[in-house]
């Protein structure tokens, strides 16, 4: 354990990300409230002491105004300024060619299926360091959910991602206050859709359906990851809770193909 008492307030279902130049970006969740705070954490100490114990220098905020030494094992976090987006919890995060992107997730107004992406740039902690956030689309093509899961691709030979996959989450269009006879579309539920974003599609904003739902059970807050030892456009996928919130302890292995990268399917 680094620490027992991090800057940022205590919380949960909230989500993070690698950024390329080794810091790491933690984003909103769950607290007393949900919350929309954004930290990003570096490898470096800036404190008024420079010679303060790196990890008693892990309990205060990073202060730009001073000083920096390395610190590649502690670092220390500094708030940058709250998202424009909801407070919210359950959301998912990936960083891709585009910079970070950003999906979904509920809202005090329930859930939600808006894209964010968040750019950074300049010099240490400088305003574009601090980066930017920009709404890529209000309403994505995907039912509005929570708790659902991202893995990114780069295409073959590049380390850029530049396709990014969705699975899962809970949610859907909330019921109508008013009794009717049509039947409902995306209603809440557990979900097991595939979807597909890709930078060429107006840099995420848009998506593409690639499975309506896949042969294991719909579910939330399970865990994707690539594994690129088994291939290109590889995923495991596994654990989460299923519709009747049970926990789950099967193990799925996801394999793309060559127009995985155009978000598309390939027929024989």
């Amino acid at each position: 354990r680094l620490t027992s008492e991090a800057p940022w307030a205590a919380r949960s279902s909230h989500a993070a990300a690698a950024l390329p130049d080794g810091d790491v970006l933690l984003l909103g969740g769950l607290a007393q409230d949900l919350l929309n705070d954004v930290w990003r954490w570096s490898p470096r100490q800036c404190t008024l002491l420079p010679d303060l114990d790196m990890e008693l220098a892990l309990h205060y905020e990073l202060e730009c105004s001073y000083a920096c030494v390395p610190s590649q094992i502690y670092g220390q976090w500094k708030r940058l300024p709250d998202a424009p987006w909801a407070p919210r919890q359950g959301h998912a995060v990936t960083w891709t060619s585009s910079g970070l992107i950003l999906l979904g997730g509920r809202t005090a107004l329930g859930f939600e299926n808006d894209v964010w992406r968040w750019i950074s740039g300049g010099e240490f902690c400088s305003l574009e360091w601090q980066g930017r956030w920009e709404q890529l689309t209000p309403s994505a093509a995907w039912a509005p959910r929570y708790g659902h899961s991202l893995v990114g691709f780069a295409p073959p030979g590049g380390n850029n991602v530049t396709t990014v996959l969705l699975l899962g989450g809970f949610g859907g269009w909330p019921w109508p206050r008013n009794v009717t006879r049509e039947p409902m579309e995306d209603p809440v539920a557990p979900r097991n859709d595939l979807w597909c974003g890709n930078e060429a599609l107006a840099n995420f904003a848009e998506w593409t359906e690639l499975a309506p739902s896949g042969p294991q059970s719909a579910r939330m807050a399970a865990a994707a990851v690539e594994a690129p030892t088994l291939g290109e456009y590889k995923l495991l996928f596994y654990g989460g809770y299923d519709s009747s919130a049970r926990h789950m302890q099967d193990l799925w292995k996801w394999s793309g193909e060559n127009a995985t990268s155009a978000c598309k399917v390939e027929i024989d």
